[in-house]
């Protein structure tokens, strides 16, 4: 039996879950009251796809992503203090970031050091160490909120092409009865 029509409305199925995950990774939202972006450089938001297969007649639909970190916003990371309702957790009182990690991650948020009057300093190894080493503790005691981003992009999915992927399948199945 050939799904002709089916094919066609999980593909754009897929390419829309794909799309609405993307749109909701940029999407700036309030957690612990300050709006936050879990988009710094773009590059988890490119890596998402979705594909579909069909394999003894049944097909399957997989998304992910090529980051490997992708898991961990998705669902989000319990602190060391904080309990986000993850499965993952951070176990050490700093996260551990490379000097070039933070470096790009600092960079793209547009993050700055600060002295303890709260006014910005010089950008030197020092100060970037110093701030590398207090936004690594608060991250491993307050943990991660998770942004669902597969899940939201598939519900919004669901709802677009619930009815059109039974048409096509309707209509696949009289073209196999002719």
């Amino acid at each position: 039996m050939k799904f002709l029509y089916t094919i066609k409305q999980l593909e754009k199925f897929t390419n829309f879950t794909v799309e609405s995950a993307q749109l909701e990774l940029g999407t700036t939202r309030k957690i612990r009251g300050k709006n936050v972006r879990r988009v710094a450089s773009g590059g988890l938001k490119d890596s998402l796809f979705g594909y579909r297969t069909m394999l003894k007649g049944k097909f399957r639909i997989e998304f992910g992503s090529v980051k490997a970190y992708s898991i961990f916003v998705h669902e989000g990371v319990n602190g060391t203090v904080v309990n986000n309702g993850s499965k993952f957790s951070f176990k050490s009182k700093n996260i551990g970031w490379s000097q070039d990690e933070f470096d790009r991650w600092a960079r793209f948020k547009k993050i700055r050091p600060k002295d303890k009057n709260g006014q910005f300093v010089k950008v030197t190894p020092s100060a970037m160490a110093g701030m590398r080493f207090a936004i690594g503790r608060s991250m491993a005691k307050k943990g991660i909120v998770g942004v669902p981003f597969f899940t939201k992009g598939i519900e919004r999915s669901m709802k677009k092409f619930d009815k059109d992927i039974a048409t096509a399948l309707a209509k696949d199945s009289i073209n196999f009865l002719d």
